[in-house]
């Protein structure tokens, strides 16, 4: 019995270097970061902001009537009649679902928009990550958030390193595109 203890241990000993020799060749992006802080990133960002003024600014106008429309309502309600006040409650409530239904397609727009914005983004980080882990033979990079990491070591993370990469391609990119319209 101890003969069989002894020699699983010695196993798993044996076992357990080899993984621990692999599983040094991890390495941890952040694409958040890299979203909101690389050049194309910070350019994506901006033109979404744009893009929400002025989409917001609609829903804005609609939810000013409403709330004048609701403040009108609570102040003349002790003084209408049951039928007109019933009447300026249904109209209320119509211009409620219709804001609200208002929301949901901004809000849908506005994920739409990033979804479009962020797309060659991501175009161009994969083929960066993918030649940096080649390169410096990782065998495995993680995004820092979408993959459940709780910690990792700073030695891990790459990155501000895949950041200034991106601007590299991208400024190169939008050189190259510059040119194709002269």
């Amino acid at each position: 019995m101890r003969q069989a203890i002894l020699i699983t241990c010695v196993l798993v000993l044996f076992l357990a270097v080899p993984f621990k020799a692999q599983a040094e060749k991890i390495a941890v992006i952040d694409l958040q970061k890299i979203l909101q802080k690389s050049n194309p990133g910070e350019e994506a960002m901006q033109e979404l902001q744009e893009y929400q003024k002025k989409i917001g600014a609609k829903l804005q106008e609609k939810k000013k009537s409403l709330d004048k429309l609701k403040k009108d309502l609570q102040q003349q309600s002790l003084m209408l009649s049951k039928e007109a006040k019933e009447d300026k409650k249904a109209k209320y409530q119509k211009q409620a679902r219709e804001f609200q239904s208002s929301y949901q397609r901004y809000q849908q727009k506005m994920q739409e928009k990033e979804q479009e914005l962020r797309e060659p983004i991501i175009d161009e980080l994969i083929p960066i990550v993918q030649e940096y882990g080649e390169k410096h033979e990782y065998d495995l990079i993680m995004d820092k958030k979408n993959s459940g990491i709780v910690y990792n070591t700073n030695k891990l993370e790459i990155t501000e390193t895949i950041i200034q990469k991106l601007n590299k391609v991208w400024k190169k990119r939008e050189k190259e595109t510059k040119s194709e319209k002269q």
